[in-house]
């Protein structure tokens, strides 16, 4: 599987919010606080037009993202 990295659209949003929920559901640290959607949505959505967000798409489905502020 070939991964190709690149930068965040505003397209990519929804799926990196889920793609965050699950590694959430999944992390025996961070599972243990609540997860707010709509609060990672806002911030993805000013991050992709306000700092570095790349997303990690195999031509399919997106399979990471890294973001900072």
């Amino acid at each position: 599987m070939a991964v190709r990295v690149r930068v965040a659209t505003a397209a990519d949003v929804p799926a990196c919010v889920e793609l965050g929920a699950r590694m959430h559901r999944e992390s025996p640290r961070f599972s243990r606080w609540p997860w707010d959607a709509d609060k990672v949505e806002a911030l993805a959505d000013r991050v992709v037009d306000d700092g570095v967000f790349v997303v990690a798409d195999d031509g399919n489905r997106l399979v990471g993202f890294a973001l900072g502020v």
